[in-house]
């Protein structure tokens, strides 16, 4: 162990735990998601879309899973060079379990990004401009979803939070998987609530998403 003992946590610990979740927290999708869909918007480019035979949310979050790939590549170069200089204090996985564990899980919480921060850009539909809320939201959701610190150390309320929102399956819990932190159960446990909380969200944002198309249309006409 390196360092005194906080939470279950040393010096090791804490820092590969900070520089998973940041990895993490750069390549999925959270402001910029708002961000350009508000823009598509004001700017009418989604009429081109809506007149397609395509499912627009679909469409765009492919496009946006393929841009977050790229960033990926930069993020993740990124780290292999701090993990060089920091390689005698960190705490990294060796085993192959583990690590396809942490490549699905990161997988799903890029989706599950995706869809959590779509549904709030269909607000974009309403507000002229969603930047500021959605500058807000991202800095809430890695706060409590454990992108900045890990959950155990937030207070018991927010804690208790987390357990009825998505956010710490985004960046918590992979996290926690790769770490070697939980059991083969919670992993298990883990990944369904990340697949059930994207088919939520699906479901939800397909609903939000007719209402939207409804104002778009009858302000375009």
């Amino acid at each position: 162990k390196t360092g005194a003992d906080l939470s279950g946590y040393n010096t090791g610990s804490l820092t590969s735990y900070f520089l998973v979740a940041n990895f993490i927290g750069s390549v999925v999708p959270t402001y910029m998601t708002i961000e350009s869909l508000g823009s598509e918007i004001r700017t009418g480019v989604l009429s081109n879309f809506v007149l397609k035979p395509l499912y627009f949310p679909i469409y765009k979050m492919f496009r946006t899973l393929g841009e977050r790939f790229v960033r990926m590549n930069l993020s993740l170069l990124l780290i292999l060079l701090i993990s060089v200089f920091l390689s005698r204090v960190l705490l990294l996985s060796s085993s192959l379990f583990i690590v396809m564990a942490f490549v699905m899980s990161f997988m799903l919480a890029i989706i599950l990004a995706y869809w959590v921060f779509f549904i709030f850009s269909i607000a974009s539909f309403w507000l002229v401009k969603a930047q500021g809320y959605a500058a807000i939201l991202e800095i809430i959701s890695g706060f409590i979803g454990g992108q900045v610190i890990p959950i155990v150390f937030l207070p018991l309320e927010i804690q208790n939070l987390n357990n009825i929102l998505p956010f710490k399956y985004i960046y918590s819990f992979p996290t926690q998987i790769f770490l070697a932190r939980v059991d083969n159960g919670q992993i298990i446990l883990g990944v369904l609530a990340q697949i059930l909380w994207i088919l939520g969200c699906i479901l939800l944002s397909r609903f939000l998403w007719k209402i939207g198309l409804v104002k778009y249309e009858s302000v375009g006409s």
